[in-house]
């Protein structure tokens, strides 16, 4: 018998080609995750449906794309670039 690595026995088969991890609903993601052991299937409090808390659809993530959220700053840089300029010989 093969010896499999540790932490490995779990993952997603996705229906579409192009998948977006964040598809994956809270409860598979913490068994995936190994943050629970058992799934969702098998854990009477996730059976109770959609939570207050939860939303109603999916928002997917938006790291990659245009709509990303970008940092900017509203404060004077502490240096200036420097071009040096060559005396002519």
């Amino acid at each position: 018998m093969e010896e499999e690595l540790p932490l490995r026995t779990r993952w997603v088969d996705y229906k579409q080609q192009e998948y977006d991890p964040s598809q994956i609903e809270p409860g598979w993601h913490a068994w995936i995750s190994y943050m629970v052991d058992t799934p969702p299937t098998g854990d009477k409090i996730m059976q109770t449906g959609l939570r207050p808390w939860e939303l109603r659809e999916h928002r997917p993530t938006l790291t990659l794309s245009r709509a990303a959220f970008k940092t900017y700053s509203t404060t004077k840089p502490k240096y200036s670039a420097w071009n040096p300029v060559a005396a002519p010989r």
